[in-house]
């Protein structure tokens, strides 16, 4: 859900091919081994297949995330079986081995991605924009990096700066703690197994199962109780306790199968059933429970679990049944031997190839970007994974190996943070602005969300020239309709200050008193957050359905009078066209231009019923044509992320609405004279510090 806001990038591929890393001849001599299944490997492919085509944004397919659910549980079984096949057979665990076999298996290829990221931004700057690589970098070679996105917060702003090219690192996190954790929770219950009679092991194994269900139950409570109505998500999406559930889901298989090891043909008939119900059951899942779904953090998740554990039971128990046999088709079998790599590397693959770059549709996009990962993929199997996993590094190379191999790629990224760091920039700016004396003229508020800071940040070089003193207090994540959950790219938000989660009146509370302190002349309202899908009174909606818009004209109409209340004139501008590059442009909802022309209808109706209102067609101006335009007459006028309003806008806009702003705030000399009477309290900065984060000097 980039990524902020709610839930960013959703798969987690660290449980793949985990067979592999215990064949026979490894370099520690004999270890436990289970027979591969090619259908695991048909499990993996759907599950990442269904996680890419959920990050390119296509309708079809919008509870793509809980592939994650399906390598979570397929981790969960294939961990906790091996773990089991050791104990039974030396009566122990040895654990050093175990977390030396998973650290041969995830890092080489980890570091590789890290490293790659961290040098394409040196090479191509521009490709990608990431405020924070350092400690997201950090977070990701230590195996943190969900609890490092749940403390910065992926809310609105967070989902519409430049997104991470590691934030998909969350459930590799996840995935590692479990691997560090549950070998040690199995060796407690189990114990060394000894001479004790079967009776006492296998209600050793009894116990261990009871433990899987209650810690899933358990989970899954929790997740419910983190996320009341209108709560915000990553909390409960990123974490470790409340994502847990489906690892133990995997984890309540392998024990029950092992308590029924022999399992009886009529077992293997039921398997058979159960991997088509479970396949049934999770393309359902996938298809209708969104994130946005009440039932997606109140039991979707668990739900997700179970039908991902029918469908690994059913490949497992039956291996000729039909569920096995579709997975174990060729394409599939090799997509899933490789997935690793694939989960690795689509994110990044992503966010370099966008929809605005490449000006391709949806579904060529996708292709394309698939294809360009899988190739990378495969090149990482054969010439990293493979290679490692076969001629293990021993004594001091392995020692010495991984610290050097997780320095260097993190040298590689923060050379990358250090070199492009702006020595000054639009943050400097705001500094200077905030500190620079103002001109006896036309004051000027500017409210909004993000929009609204970005225009005031691209007029602040010029608007002293018109005459103009902008006092900007455009906020992320803030509007008028804003007093509920907002769907944000992929991800679902709460509201940002001032606004205030189920208090409409926080927003028009917070106006008064700029209008009563400021004093402004004239007020531009400016916020592409009423296009967002909203959750108005626990039904998700949006512009264009007759309920949200009477709503939206309702808002506009009290924001209008608030506004205008001491004298100032208010000017609802247009809004631009959007084309939000982080999954293609036109998939995603808020870009649809059927929403701009809604909105601006209801602009102009607002308008015309309160009095001090006018409308200004800033949408003309950015996007001449009626279409999204990236530049005008040669002049770039977005942001990376083609969206905001970048530092040269204003040399196509400030030329144009400004002389507008200085003559309706001189128009009434008595209100001018009221308005500037009496001292000024402190301004905000005319271009906010989080600007900087979206590189928006092209």
């Amino acid at each position: 859900m980039p990524g902020g806001g709610a839930p960013g990038p959703c798969g987690a591929c660290a449980s793949i091919d985990a067979v592999d890393a215990l064949r026979p001849g490894d370099a520690d001599g004999a270890a436990p081994t289970l027979p591969r299944t090619p259908g695991l490997d048909g499990i993996r492919a759907l599950a990442v297949l269904a996680v890419m085509a959920y990050h390119n944004g296509f309708s079809w397919i919008p509870g793509g995330f809980y592939g994650v659910d399906a390598f979570f549980v397929l981790s969960g079984y294939l961990i906790t079986s091996l773990l089991l096949t050791e104990w039974e057979s030396s009566g122990t665990v040895r654990l050093t081995r175990f977390w030396a076999r998973r650290a041969r298996r995830l890092l080489p290829a980890l570091f590789v991605v890290v490293a790659v990221v961290g040098l394409l931004r040196l090479a191509a700057p521009s490709a990608l924009a990431w405020p924070d690589a350092v400690p997201d970098a950090l977070a990701t070679l230590l195996y943190v990096a969900n609890w490092h996105f749940i403390a910065s917060g992926a809310g609105y702003f967070a989902a519409s700066a430049p997104p991470s090219p590691l934030l998909h690192t969350w459930s590799l996190a996840i995935e590692e703690q479990f691997y560090l954790v549950w070998p040690l929770v199995i060796v407690g219950v189990l114990g060394r197994r000894g001479r004790r009679p079967a009776a006492d092991h296998r209600r050793r194994l009894q116990v261990l199962g009871a433990l899987c269900v209650a810690g899933g139950l358990a989970s899954a409570v929790l997740m419910w109780a983190l996320t009341p109505t209108g709560a915000s998500l990553e909390r409960a999406y990123y974490g470790t306790d409340t994502r847990a559930q489906a690892l133990l889901v995997g984890g309540a298989l392998a024990v029950a199968l092992a308590l029924y090891r022999r399992r009886p043909a009529g077992l293997r008939r039921l398997g058979a059933v159960t991997g088509v119900a479970g396949l049934v059951a999770s393309a359902a899942v996938w298809h209708w429970v969104a994130e946005t779904s009440s039932l997606a953090f109140h039991g979707g998740f668990l739900l997700a679990s179970l039908a991902a554990g029918a469908v690994v039971a059913g490949v497992v128990l039956s291996p000729t049944g039909p569920a096995s046999r579709a997975l174990a088709l060729g394409p599939l079998g090799y997509l899933g031997r490789i997935s690793y790599g694939v989960y690795l590397w689509y994110w990044p693959v992503l966010l370099v190839m966008t929809g605005s770059r490449l000006e391709m549709g949806a579904w060529p996009l996708f292709l394309c970007r698939s294809a360009v990962t899988v190739a990378l993929a495969a090149g990482s199997y054969h010439l990293v994974e493979a290679p490692i996993r076969r001629g293990a590094p021993s004594g001091w190379r392995a020692a010495v190996g991984a610290p050097a191999a997780a320095g260097l790629s993190f040298a590689l990224v923060a050379w990358s943070a250090a070199v492009l760091a702006p020595a000054a920039g639009p943050v400097a700016a705001a500094r200077v602005h905030a500190a620079r004396p103002r001109p006896a003229a036309v004051r000027v508020l500017l409210v909004g969300d993000s929009m609204a800071g970005s225009l005031g940040a691209t007029l602040a070089g010029p608007a002293p020239g018109y005459g103009v003193a902008l006092i900007n207090e455009g906020h992320p994540g803030c509007a008028l309709t804003t007093d509920g959950e907002f769907q944000f790219l992929l991800y679902r938000n709460p509201p940002g200050p001032p606004c205030k989660m189920g208090d409409p009146a926080a927003l028009l509370g917070a106006w008064r008193r700029y209008v009563a302190e400021y004093r402004p002349q004239v007020v531009v309202y400016l916020a592409r957050a009423d296009l967002f899908n909203q959750d108005l009174g626990g039904t998700w909606t949006w512009i264009g359905h007759p309920a949200f818009d009477r709503f939206l004209e309702s808002q506009l109409e009290r924001g209008a009078r608030v506004l205008t209340s001491a004298g100032a004139r208010l000017v609802l501008v247009t809004s631009p066209y959007y084309n939000s590059t982080v999954v293609g442009g036109p998939s995603v909802p808020e870009d649809q231009p059927d929403r701009v022309l809604d909105y601006d209808r209801i602009l102009r109706q607002v308008a015309r019923s309160v009095p001090s209102v006018t409308v200004y067609p800033l949408g003309g101006l950015v996007d001449p044509g009626g279409t999204y335009r990236a530049t005008v007459d040669g002049v770039a006028m977005r942001c990376a992320d083609d969206v905001h309003l970048s530092t040269t806008a204003g040399r196509v806009i400030a030329p144009k609405l400004l002389p507008v702003l200085a003559r309706l705030g001189r128009a009434d000399r008595l209100a001018r004279a009221v308005h500037l009477s009496g001292p000024l309290p402190p301004l905000p900065p005319d271009v906010p510090s989080w600007y900087g984060e979206l590189r928006c000097g092209r």
